[in-house]
């Protein structure tokens, strides 16, 4: 009978060993899963912002022409005439005295600037919208 009861232990102690193993490997496997995941995750979201960047780059140069006169406003581009550049400087430098942290009227009022050859005003609100 106590042999019969020692070998029933050793079972249940083999057993108990055998699930901690499963279990361990399954942990393992999961975490590498887990990582490998993370991974594609974290490239996706490089390749988004990456393509982000490009897209709003091109953008900047698409704005920046020196064959005429444009305004970035809500995500369109509008080409002026001279004249209308001049009353559009006005508008925007009246905007920037209620809001003077607007990045888009900093940014509308650097393009008209440079639109007009005056690069070194312009030069000052490209560094405003540095900050």
């Amino acid at each position: 009978m106590r042999l019969l009861a020692k070998l029933f232990f050793s079972l249940r102690l083999l057993w108990s060993i055998g699930i901690f193993g499963a279990r361990l490997s399954l942990a393992v496997a999961a975490q590498k899963q887990l990582a490998t995941v993370s991974i594609v995750a974290f490239l996706l979201l490089g390749l988004l912002a990456t393509t982000t960047l490009l897209s709003r780059t091109q953008a900047i140069a698409k704005t920046t022409s020196t064959s005429g006169h444009y305004l970035a406003k809500n995500s369109e581009i509008k080409k002026f005439s001279i004249d209308e550049t001049q009353e559009q400087l006005e508008y925007v430098l009246e905007q920037i005295k209620l809001q003077p942290t607007h990045q888009d009227l900093l940014y509308n009022a650097a393009l008209l600037y440079r639109a007009q050859g005056n690069e070194s005003q312009a030069e000052v609100y490209f560094q405003q919208l540095s900050k």
